[in-house]
């Protein structure tokens, strides 16, 4: 992981694309009916088997991943009954069967002999329908529900620069969908947020998804459109960028994990079958991505929107009571009316910053809320008694867990360039127990951040920011003292 670290900052320096490796252990396999199956064996000397199924569901942005863990004595018994009931849930919504994805002590010549003769004479579905206008009566719904879609073919990840735009792509979907939300709450409509929980990637189709329950379901359709018409015109705000990338972050480190588990990889691995992206290898895959989301800027966002939310892409499925004054003249009519592809946003913000050094360490991800969480704790910590810390433990654990993805040099600028909070720190040196734990975390922090060579970049503007003599921060940081960098900190008179 060092070594590929390594290689992979002397990459960023001389400003070269840094290949990423594919996966060399996975086993790839390509079905007669269009279903992918990937495989990789056992990991250490565990007996587990982490089995992934992928469908589409038209109505569903983002893949619908099922999972099934189990033993590898199990696994051959489980799996049919496991992907009968995958198949059936994708077929009654209409939707496309993907692939399948095993990990673990599973037998992968068996597992694709299995599944070759299993989709062999199989009447599944490998494709969901693009007619650009899908109208679905039902006699038993009482409301609209609403689809506009807009479908994208993520590009191949080979480089370092493909990966950040695949990051930015995800930004871009992240905050269009957020503005779909909006939109919808604003025509009187149920938003239906996309399920993200197993799938790590950017989908290839970004979706505005709402119910409606009044007859005029053009309202909600409506308000989806015009809200590309100001994305596209006026892009995005810097909290809306800053607040996505946080999330985003937090995203990727419910996927990360040194050594992954099987679980971990199966969702991985099932990420990229459903993007049809071949599979990097794990560890350089999430290294690079964890580099590059701080580097994305406003700058980035402007020119992927050029080539996002095309007029001739756009999809729209409604489901509607049965005798409903719908058409898809109407529709089309709609469609006519919001046109987007002559809106380009150009942000005024969207030049070179000067102190490359400085504006690095400000693109850590941290929000206003996330800032008072950190000063909050550190307070409560500070003026409590030991004993009745121990009563609130659970409650800052929770605290400490939802700010563990903030990276701690950024954290501890919080706690220093706040006097209060400074003081609190200081104070917390005259308790073992205390400063014991603070110091604890912070150096576990540090020395996983270390670990991926994800420090040096940031001495130069934090110590700006914390009025530090950068020479020896950068010494405490190359010896791994981080107790005497934090005392050092408290004894600055800034």
């Amino acid at each position: 992981m060092t070594k590929i670290l390594g290689i992979c900052l002397s990459g960023l320096i001389f400003l070269s694309a840094i290949e990423i490796p594919l996966d060399e252990q996975l086993t790839c396999l390509s079905l007669k009916k269009g279903i992918e199956v990937w495989s990789k064996g056992q990991i250490a000397s565990s007996s587990l088997v982490a089995c992934r199924f992928i469908g589409q569901d038209p109505l569903q942005g983002k893949p619908q991943i099922f999972d099934l863990d189990c033993s590898a004595e199990t696994f051959e018994d489980e799996l049919p009954d496991f992907l009968d009931y995958c198949e059936e849930e994708i077929e009654k919504k209409g939707g496309a069967s993907l692939g399948v994805v095993a990990v673990g002590a599973v037998d992968s010549e068996g597992l694709h002999s299995y599944l070759a003769e299993r989709y062999e004479h199989s009447e599944i579905r490998n494709r969901i329908s693009e007619e650009p206008i899908q109208l679905i009566s039902n006699a038993d719904l009482n409301e609209f529900d609403v689809l506009l879609s807009y479908p994208t073919a993520l590009f191949n990840v080979r480089t370092d620069e493909d990966l950040k735009k695949l990051w930015v792509f995800y930004l871009i979907q992240a905050m269009a969908e957020n503005r779909f939300k909006k939109a919808a709450t604003e025509a009187e409509s149920k938003w239906v947020a996309p399920d993200e929980t197993r799938y790590m990637l950017p989908a290839y189709i970004t979706v505005g998804h709402g119910v409606h329950k009044n007859l005029n379901e053009e309202n909600l359709l409506k308000n989806f459109l015009s809200a590309i018409q100001v994305l596209k015109a006026k892009g995005f705000t810097d909290s809306e960028l800053a607040d996505s990338k946080s999330q985003l972050v937090k995203h990727l480190n419910r996927f990360y994990s040194e050594p992954p588990s099987e679980q971990l990889l199966a969702d991985y691995y099932a990420s990229h079958l459903a993007a049809s992206l071949p599979c990097a290898d794990y560890s350089s895959f999430m290294a690079l991505s964890f580099q590059m989301i701080p580097e994305i800027s406003m700058i980035d966002i402007a020119e992927m929107l050029k080539s996002s939310f095309k007029d001739d892409t756009r999809q729209v499925v409604i489901r509607y009571p049965e005798g409903a004054p719908i058409s898809a003249t109407i529709i089309q009519t709609t469609l006519g009316e919001y046109v987007s592809d002559n809106l380009e946003f150009s942000p005024e913000d969207a030049k070179p910053v000067l102190d490359e050094a400085r504006d690095a360490f400000s693109q850590l991800l941290i929000t206003d809320d996330e800032q008072k969480m950190i000063r909050s704790v550190i307070h409560t910590v500070a003026e409590t008694n030991p004993i009745k810390l121990g009563f609130i433990r659970s409650d800052l654990e929770k605290k400490r867990l939802q700010l563990l993805h903030i990276h701690p040099l950024r954290s501890i600028a919080t706690m220093f360039t706040d006097p209060y909070t400074k003081q609190c720190v200081a104070e917390m040196m005259d308790s073992f127990f205390k400063w014991k734990s603070f110091i604890s975390d912070f150096s576990k922090r540090m020395n996983q951040e270390s670990q991926r060579g994800n420090l040096q970049m940031y001495i130069q503007g934090f110590s700006l920011t914390v009025r530090a003599n950068p020479d020896q921060v950068r010494l405490y940081i190359n010896n791994k003292e981080w107790e005497k960098l934090v005392k050092y900190l408290i004894k600055l008179n800034n």
